[in-house]
């Protein structure tokens, strides 16, 4: 496979945006707390990012959401394969 494709882009994908779901959505001040800054601190940064992404290898979720351009899942027996 192409390097950023397949799974790998899947993932990488996701996880960027939980980030983007993250600071969209962040209203709250900023405090300054251990040199790191709340809603930036990677912690918090990171807990919608790493949701998302574990979300891919996740079989049930896949098989519901993972789909191709026209619409049709991935067949279960693909998904099935990744998981024996």
């Amino acid at each position: 496979t192409a390097v950023g494709s397949g799974m790998t882009a899947l993932a990488t994908l996701m996880h960027e945006a939980g980030h983007a779901a993250h600071f969209a959505n962040v209203t709250q001040p900023s405090p300054l707390n251990s040199q790191e800054r709340v809603p930036t601190s990677v912690a918090y940064a990171e807990n919608q990012s790493m949701f998302l992404d574990s979300l891919v290898g996740d079989a049930a979720w896949r098989a519901k959401y993972a789909c191709n351009k026209d619409g049709t899942p991935i067949p279960f027996d693909i998904i099935e394969e990744e998981i024996r």
